[in-house]
């Protein structure tokens, strides 16, 4: 698996934030409800707490999607490995903090096809689903939601590192108004 996920164009900084990693874990392309900072944080002010998709907040609030980015592979004594990991086949683990970037309209994002229950297909459109972090895929949006994203166009992305000459296949997707 090679779940990228990042912004493809600049974005302004408050589009950018931070969550604590619940119960399971997270990967990069997994979307979140995050509009409540992390009580248990000693004067956090910008964390907030990854709470799953229901269906009312799907209605009613912006989701999140987790980048990929902070989290590599770590030995059992928190070290990194030798060589050149792919951060791409990592989670982040319960507890640990993890970077969202916050779906608002316009913005242009990567996200590769493992992300996806389903490969990618340009014209189809991406939302959240009640109950599960991964975003469903359709020919239309359903009317109860208040995030959607338009698949636009395939991009294989280079995986680097120790794969440097494999590719990840993806997906430009805008977020619609």
């Amino acid at each position: 698996m090679n779940r990228f996920c990042y912004p493809m164009t600049n974005v302004e900084e408050y589009h950018i934030g931070t969550i604590t990693v619940p119960n399971g874990g997270l990967k990069a392309g997994d979307v979140v409800i995050a509009n409540t900072l992390d009580s248990s944080i000693k004067n956090n002010f910008s964390q907030y707490e990854a709470d799953i998709p229901s269906t009312t907040s799907i209605r009613n609030e912006v989701l999140a999607i987790v980048l990929d980015g902070g989290n590599y592979e770590k030995t059992t004594d928190g070290r990194l490995p030798k060589g050149n990991p792919n951060y791409g086949e990592y989670v982040y683990r319960a507890g640990e903090t993890a970077p969202i970037l916050f779906l608002e309209p316009d913005l242009v994002f990567y996200l590769s096809d493992d992300c996806l229950a389903e490969t990618g297909v340009v014209g189809k459109f991406l939302y959240g689903q009640d109950g599960f972090n991964t975003l469903a895929m359709g020919n239309s949006v359903p009317n109860s939601v208040l995030t959607s994203i338009k698949i636009m166009k395939k991009l294989p992305f280079r995986i680097g590192g120790q794969f440097g000459s494999e590719f990840a296949t993806g997906n430009v997707c805008k977020v619609l108004p």
